[in-house]
């Protein structure tokens, strides 16, 4: 029966599935089935007890670069009975939308949260300019949408792409929380300690920092750095390492979106 039902929801979507828009769900339980299926060159998955995710909601994606034209991915709860959390996210040097999407939104979405995911920079230490005003027109897009909460619209960020975000919210001073990472930020070099005195004055946002326990591009100082910053502006901030990871934790590796996303709804809470 369940089988005919994942079969009869599929039929279902087709017609969105043509226009680029595909629905995926992932809850937790005994039963372990898993359904893809390809319809019109769209995805559709239904995951049921895979992946070891938290249980959370139905979620679309759909294609949202001719509204702002630049390249966007946006992922969201099916459920929009209530405006909720947004986040833009932007992924490691030369990662797509399309990337970040399915690296991050995915999960964001899955928990509840609209997602919009950017292009990153092409390559490592290319100017961040046109990223940086990609995030700040998808900040003031999210903003501006009925179904998400403008008080909460966040920054998430792997990598290079981490860094961007970390800029962009100290250039705005409007962001409710950054999620950073791994950036490029050794805080024990010299260019480390450069870049991180041209972010950390300007820092008036909510910051939770994520790095692998041996990352060669960060490290333990330049999130003391950051978490000073923000807390010396009254805001709250945490350093989170991840045990036995290294670089490669800034992007595909699952456990620092758990962390931030905890670290995140933790403070909401606690300002509600």
């Amino acid at each position: 029966m369940l089988k005919q039902l994942l079969i009869a929801a599929l039929a279902a979507v087709a017609t969105l599935a043509a226009a680029g828009f595909y629905i995926q769900a992932s809850v937790n339980g005994n039963d372990h089935l898993e359904c893809t299926a390809q319809v019109n060159l769209a995805v559709i998955n239904l995951c049921f007890g895979s992946q070891q995710l938290r249980e959370g909601y139905w979620f679309y994606c759909e294609n949202e670069t001719p509204l702002l034209g630049f390249p966007a991915q946006r992922c969201g709860p099916m459920d929009m009975t209530h405006s909720v959390p947004a986040i833009v996210a932007v992924g490691d040097a030369g990662s797509t939308a399309a990337q970040t999407g399915e690296a991050a939104c995915h999960y964001f979405a899955h928990v509840g949260w609209e997602c919009l995911a950017l292009d990153s920079m092409p390559a490592a230490n290319a100017p961040m300019d046109d990223t940086l005003a990609r995030v700040n027109a998808a900040v003031d897009y999210l903003k501006r949408n009925e179904s998400v909460d403008s008080s909460r619209v966040m920054l998430w960020g792997g990598g290079e792409g981490a860094l961007a975000v970390i800029t962009a919210a100290s250039l705005r001073g409007d962001v409710y929380a950054v999620a950073a990472t791994s950036p490029p930020l050794p805080g024990s070099t010299d260019a480390g300690r450069s870049r991180l005195a041209a972010i950390e004055g300007m820092l008036k946002t909510n910051l939770v920092y994520v790095f692998g326990e041996h990352d060669a591009e960060t490290d333990q100082a330049a999130a003391d750095a950051l978490v000073s910053a923000a807390r010396a502006n009254g805001k709250q901030a945490e350093s989170i390492a991840v045990p036995n990871a290294g670089h490669a934790v800034c992007c595909g590796d699952g456990r620092p979106l758990e962390l931030e996303f905890d670290w995140l709804n933790g403070i909401m809470g606690k300002q509600e």
